[in-house]
Protein backbone atom coordinates (compact mmCIF):
# COMPACT_ATOMS: atom_id res chain seq x y z
CA UNK A 1 0.00 0.00 0.00
CA UNK A 2 1.37 3.34 -1.29
CA UNK A 3 2.64 5.55 2.48
CA UNK A 4 -0.04 8.47 1.13
CA UNK A 5 -2.61 5.99 1.97
CA UNK A 6 -0.70 4.54 5.46
CA UNK A 7 0.14 7.91 6.76
CA UNK A 8 -1.00 11.28 7.53
CA UNK A 9 -0.56 14.14 5.28
CA UNK A 10 2.77 16.65 6.53
CA UNK A 11 1.24 19.43 8.65
CA UNK A 12 2.41 23.41 7.83
CA UNK A 13 4.96 24.71 9.99
CA UNK A 14 2.74 27.72 10.96
CA UNK A 15 5.38 29.88 12.76
CA UNK A 16 6.74 30.76 9.56
CA UNK A 17 3.92 32.38 7.95
CA UNK A 18 2.79 36.12 9.15
CA UNK A 19 -0.36 35.71 10.67
CA UNK A 20 -2.16 37.79 8.38
CA UNK A 21 -2.00 35.32 5.93
CA UNK A 22 -2.64 32.00 8.34
CA UNK A 23 -5.53 31.95 6.82
CA UNK A 24 -5.62 31.97 3.36
CA UNK A 25 -2.11 29.94 3.84
CA UNK A 26 -4.38 27.59 5.58
CA UNK A 27 -7.12 27.31 2.93
CA UNK A 28 -4.52 26.25 0.33
CA UNK A 29 -2.82 23.38 2.44
CA UNK A 30 -6.41 21.98 2.70
CA UNK A 31 -6.75 22.06 -1.20
CA UNK A 32 -3.47 19.79 -1.15
CA UNK A 33 -4.70 17.66 2.02
CA UNK A 34 -8.01 16.89 -0.38
CA UNK A 35 -5.66 15.07 -2.74
CA UNK A 36 -4.86 12.28 -0.20
CA UNK A 37 -8.69 11.72 1.01
CA UNK A 38 -9.32 11.52 -3.14
CA UNK A 39 -6.95 8.81 -2.87
CA UNK A 40 -8.76 7.00 -0.11
CA UNK A 41 -11.78 7.79 -2.19
CA UNK A 42 -10.66 5.94 -5.00
CA UNK A 43 -9.30 3.19 -3.05
CA UNK A 44 -12.87 2.73 -1.32
CA UNK A 45 -14.24 2.22 -5.58
CA UNK A 46 -11.17 0.22 -6.28
CA UNK A 47 -11.75 -1.92 -3.15
CA UNK A 48 -15.93 -2.46 -3.82
CA UNK A 49 -15.20 -3.15 -7.80
CA UNK A 50 -12.65 -6.20 -6.44
CA UNK A 51 -14.84 -7.35 -4.50
CA UNK A 52 -18.25 -7.01 -5.01
CA UNK A 53 -19.22 -10.76 -5.62
CA UNK A 54 -18.36 -11.64 -1.34
CA UNK A 55 -21.86 -10.37 -0.98
CA UNK A 56 -24.79 -12.50 -2.00
CA UNK A 57 -28.39 -12.75 -1.66
CA UNK A 58 -31.22 -15.24 -2.40
CA UNK A 59 -33.47 -12.11 -3.45
CA UNK A 60 -33.70 -11.84 -6.65
CA UNK A 61 -34.07 -7.69 -6.37
CA UNK A 62 -31.04 -7.55 -3.83
CA UNK A 63 -29.02 -9.89 -6.47
CA UNK A 64 -29.27 -8.30 -9.24
CA UNK A 65 -28.05 -4.57 -7.02
CA UNK A 66 -25.33 -6.80 -6.39
CA UNK A 67 -24.71 -6.88 -10.22
CA UNK A 68 -24.58 -3.53 -10.26
CA UNK A 69 -22.00 -2.22 -7.38
CA UNK A 70 -19.03 -2.67 -9.72
CA UNK A 71 -20.77 -0.35 -12.22
CA UNK A 72 -21.03 2.25 -9.28
CA UNK A 73 -17.61 1.89 -8.35
CA UNK A 74 -16.12 2.39 -11.81
CA UNK A 75 -18.63 5.47 -11.91
CA UNK A 76 -17.74 6.73 -8.59
CA UNK A 77 -14.10 6.82 -9.54
CA UNK A 78 -14.32 8.02 -12.58
CA UNK A 79 -15.67 10.93 -11.00
CA UNK A 80 -12.95 11.25 -8.07
CA UNK A 81 -10.14 11.08 -10.43
CA UNK A 82 -11.90 14.50 -12.12
CA UNK A 83 -12.44 16.09 -8.86
CA UNK A 84 -8.82 15.11 -8.16
CA UNK A 85 -7.24 16.65 -11.13
CA UNK A 86 -9.61 19.83 -10.61
CA UNK A 87 -8.14 20.29 -7.02
CA UNK A 88 -4.44 19.71 -8.65
CA UNK A 89 -4.78 22.39 -10.94
CA UNK A 90 -6.42 25.24 -8.58
CA UNK A 91 -4.26 24.90 -6.65
CA UNK A 92 -1.56 26.57 -8.64
CA UNK A 93 -3.64 29.62 -9.30
CA UNK A 94 -4.56 29.93 -4.82
CA UNK A 95 -1.32 31.89 -3.96
CA UNK A 96 -2.53 35.09 -4.23
CA UNK A 97 -3.17 36.07 -0.68
CA UNK A 98 -0.01 33.75 0.54
CA UNK A 99 3.06 35.62 -0.84
CA UNK A 100 4.90 33.41 1.85
CA UNK A 101 4.08 30.22 1.06
CA UNK A 102 4.07 30.99 -3.33
CA UNK A 103 7.70 32.01 -2.24
CA UNK A 104 8.22 28.27 -0.39
CA UNK A 105 6.53 26.26 -2.97
CA UNK A 106 8.20 24.78 -6.23
CA UNK A 107 5.66 25.70 -8.81
CA UNK A 108 8.04 24.67 -11.48
CA UNK A 109 7.17 20.93 -10.07
CA UNK A 110 3.68 21.99 -9.55
CA UNK A 111 3.46 22.70 -13.51
CA UNK A 112 4.89 19.65 -14.14
CA UNK A 113 3.02 17.41 -11.77
CA UNK A 114 -0.34 18.92 -13.42
CA UNK A 115 1.27 17.62 -16.93
CA UNK A 116 2.06 14.42 -16.04
CA UNK A 117 -1.09 14.01 -14.46
CA UNK A 118 -3.06 15.76 -17.41
CA UNK A 119 -1.30 13.03 -19.79
CA UNK A 120 -1.58 9.71 -17.57
CA UNK A 121 -5.42 10.49 -17.64
CA UNK A 122 -6.36 12.57 -20.68
CA UNK A 123 -10.17 11.39 -20.96
CA UNK A 124 -10.69 12.67 -17.31
CA UNK A 125 -13.13 15.71 -17.95
CA UNK A 126 -14.79 13.78 -20.82
CA UNK A 127 -15.26 10.71 -18.67
CA UNK A 128 -16.62 12.74 -16.23
CA UNK A 129 -18.95 14.72 -18.51
CA UNK A 130 -20.70 11.09 -19.94
CA UNK A 131 -20.99 10.23 -16.21
CA UNK A 132 -22.19 13.12 -14.81
CA UNK A 133 -25.30 13.73 -17.66
CA UNK A 134 -25.46 10.26 -18.52
CA UNK A 135 -29.55 11.04 -18.13
CA UNK A 136 -29.62 13.92 -20.20
CA UNK A 137 -27.26 11.78 -23.18
CA UNK A 138 -29.91 9.59 -23.49
CA UNK A 139 -32.12 12.31 -25.18
CA UNK A 140 -32.08 11.51 -29.28
CA UNK A 141 -30.85 14.92 -29.58
CA UNK A 142 -27.61 14.00 -27.55
CA UNK A 143 -25.87 12.15 -30.45
CA UNK A 144 -22.41 10.75 -29.34
CA UNK A 145 -21.95 7.36 -30.54
CA UNK A 146 -19.03 6.66 -33.03
CA UNK A 147 -20.14 6.56 -36.71
CA UNK A 148 -18.09 4.44 -38.92
CA UNK A 149 -15.81 1.40 -38.01
CA UNK A 150 -14.95 0.67 -34.01
CA UNK A 151 -12.28 -1.90 -32.60
CA UNK A 152 -12.39 -2.19 -29.28
CA UNK A 153 -9.97 -5.38 -28.53
CA UNK A 154 -12.19 -7.66 -26.22
CA UNK A 155 -15.07 -5.80 -26.28
CA UNK A 156 -16.61 -4.66 -29.69
CA UNK A 157 -15.84 -4.67 -33.18
CA UNK A 158 -18.14 -2.79 -35.68
CA UNK A 159 -17.25 -1.97 -39.73
CA UNK A 160 -20.21 0.40 -40.06
CA UNK A 161 -23.27 2.42 -38.21
CA UNK A 162 -22.95 4.19 -35.16
CA UNK A 163 -21.77 2.18 -31.86
CA UNK A 164 -23.47 3.63 -28.59
CA UNK A 165 -21.51 2.51 -25.42
CA UNK A 166 -23.23 3.94 -22.04
CA UNK A 167 -21.48 2.55 -18.85
CA UNK A 168 -19.59 -0.28 -20.10
CA UNK A 169 -16.77 -2.92 -18.13
CA UNK A 170 -14.62 -4.47 -20.37
CA UNK A 171 -11.86 -5.85 -17.73
CA UNK A 172 -11.14 -2.75 -15.66
CA UNK A 173 -11.77 -0.45 -18.45
CA UNK A 174 -14.74 1.66 -18.05
CA UNK A 175 -16.02 3.04 -21.23
CA UNK A 176 -18.30 5.27 -22.44
CA UNK A 177 -19.04 6.99 -26.05
CA UNK A 178 -19.00 10.73 -25.90
CA UNK A 179 -18.84 13.13 -28.54
CA UNK A 180 -18.33 10.88 -31.39
CA UNK A 181 -15.31 8.63 -29.38
CA UNK A 182 -15.12 6.23 -27.00
CA UNK A 183 -13.38 7.48 -23.68
CA UNK A 184 -12.64 5.37 -20.33
CA UNK A 185 -10.51 5.01 -17.59
CA UNK A 186 -8.74 1.81 -15.96
CA UNK A 187 -10.20 1.34 -12.45
CA UNK A 188 -7.47 -0.16 -11.18
CA UNK A 189 -4.02 -0.32 -8.90
CA UNK A 190 -2.33 1.41 -11.78
CA UNK A 191 -4.76 4.42 -10.97
CA UNK A 192 -4.84 4.18 -7.50
CA UNK A 193 -0.91 4.44 -7.82
CA UNK A 194 -0.45 7.45 -9.96
CA UNK A 195 -3.08 9.66 -7.84
CA UNK A 196 -1.14 8.75 -4.73
CA UNK A 197 2.31 9.60 -6.72
CA UNK A 198 1.20 13.02 -7.77
CA UNK A 199 -0.01 13.40 -4.14
CA UNK A 200 3.26 12.82 -3.16
CA UNK A 201 5.17 15.05 -5.73
CA UNK A 202 2.83 18.09 -4.37
CA UNK A 203 3.74 17.24 -1.28
CA UNK A 204 7.45 17.60 -2.40
CA UNK A 205 6.59 21.05 -3.89
CA UNK A 206 5.20 22.42 -0.72
CA UNK A 207 7.94 20.73 1.34
CA UNK A 208 9.68 24.22 2.77
CA UNK A 209 6.35 25.24 4.04
CA UNK A 210 5.68 21.89 6.28
CA UNK A 211 6.80 21.54 9.88
CA UNK A 212 10.63 19.44 9.74
CA UNK A 213 9.93 15.52 10.48
CA UNK A 214 11.03 14.44 13.14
Amino acid sequence: MHPVLKNYGPSLNYQIFPQEEINATSDVIHLVDELRSYCKDFLAALILFENFQVLKSEDNAVSDALRRLPFLAARDGAMTIYHFGKVLHIIRSSFRATPTLLELVDTDLLKQVEKDFDRYFPLYFKMRQAVAHAGENLAPSMDHGIKGPVDIPGFVKSDAGTTVIRSAINGREFIYTFEGEAVSYSISGDSLNQLCVTTEKVYTAFAKAYRPEN
